[in-house]
């Protein structure tokens, strides 16, 4: 860690340190090395600082795409395409890209018997982008509408098998 503070509205990592965090895992020096910088504790979160000096953790570390050196976390995406009343479920994944590195796909699931366009969620998408909700570049280049997507046996979308399916 760089020491580096983000102002509000930026966003990073999310690195935590307090007095009654432990200083290590317990039996467990390779996890203390990959979790621990200079005593701050990686919390895995991609988060931004509120203009009220609030944290709003937006998506975890292994989830986000980076394109363009830019952070685009994958639960807003989700988010807002899930608000489509004909969508079910909304994944977004990162394609790799030669000239960004990463781009986002999005995988939906429509609701039992209903149906919706790729082209119907790009301008929800710009719509979003327009009232400033996320940024135009962040609009997905590619929609992939299925018939299922996979769950964690937690109950999470399984982004590993979309990433091996789909990139």
């Amino acid at each position: 860690m760089d020491g580096t503070i983000a102002g509000p509205n930026e966003i990073g990592e999310l690195y935590v340190k307090a007095p009654w965090l432990p200083g290590e895992y317990y039996k467990d020096p390779e996890k203390t090395k990959t979790s621990y910088e200079n005593g701050w504790f990686k919390t895995g979160d991609i988060a931004l600082i509120t203009p009220e000096h609030g944290i709003r953790i937006l998506d975890r570390v292994k989830d986000v795409i980076k394109s363009g050196g830019e952070w685009i976390p994958t639960s807003i995406l989700e988010s807002i395409i899930s608000e489509i009343p004909q969508v079910d479920i909304a994944a977004i994944i990162g394609k790799p890209d030669e000239k960004y590195g990463e781009r986002p796909i999005a995988i939906i699931k429509p609701r039992t018997s209903t149906q919706i366009t790729q082209e119907e969620i790009i301008q929800y998408l710009r719509k979003a982008a327009d009232n400033g909700r996320i940024a135009k570049w962040w609009i997905p280049e590619q929609i992939i509408i299925v018939e299922d997507i996979p769950l964690t046996s937690t109950g999470k979308i399984n982004k590993l098998y979309l990433k091996q399916k789909y990139t």
